[in-house]
This record gives C-alpha cells, sequence and structure tokens, in this order.
C-alpha cells in the first residue's frame, strides 16, 4: 500500500435547501402530490373499504408530520413536507481499473 498511487477527487455538492426549493419550482412540481391523503378501496358496495398504500404521502408518518407542522405566525403560505428519498449508486471513474464512487443522488 505504501507504493499505491494517491488519487484525489473532488467532491462536487450543492446546498441542499437550494435543491428542494428548485425541484419545488419546476414546472413539473405543478403535478407533484405536496399533501398527503388516505387512498381507499372498496371491493364492492356490500365489503367495507380497506387502506391502500403505495406512496410515501399515502403513509402514517407522512401524515402525522403534516399534522405536526407548527403554525408560523404572519405567514399565510401553505406549509408542506418534502420527502426527500436519496439513494446511491456505484460510479466508475475511468474506463480501466476499479476506481469506483458512490455518489448520492
Amino acid at each position: 500500500e505504501d507504493q499505491a498511487p494517491v488519487i484525489e477527487v473532488p467532491v462536487v455538492h450543492r446546498k441542499l435547501i437550494e435543491i428542494i426549493k428548485t425541484g419545488i419550482q419546476e414546472y413539473a412540481a405543478t403535478s407533484t402530490h405536496l399533501r398527503g391523503f388516505k387512498q381507499l378501496w372498496k371491493p364492492s358496495p356490500s365489503e367495507p373499504a380497506q387502506r391502500v398504500y403505495g406512496e410515501v404521502y399515502t403513509s402514517d408518518s407522512f401524515l402525522k408530520m403534516e399534522e405536526d407542522l407548527p403554525e408560523i405566525p404572519g405567514c399565510n403560505l401553505e406549509k408542506v413536507v418534502v420527502p426527500l428519498l436519496l439513494y446511491s449508486d456505484s460510479t466508475h471513474l475511468a474506463s480501466f481499473g476499479t476506481a469506483s464512487l458512490w455518489p448520492i443522488y
């Protein structure tokens, strides 16, 4: 290991709050659910409705977070919970060798 080359890899990052603001202000965000809800399915008129879980905004945790958002005196803007789903995937740094990174998207 003493003879192994040292590679300096610059770290590129953006401030998380700026990424969130940009995402919310994009046109595509107009078709995004910003409010949670309970989704129910009723298989037939004679059967009881069943709760459907499928997205983060239909979960009990999400609905509870919305409920617990504090009031901000003097602010009349809508308050929303913004879920962040992070993942990482290996990225090769070169066409040869085994050097790789695991960036967070």
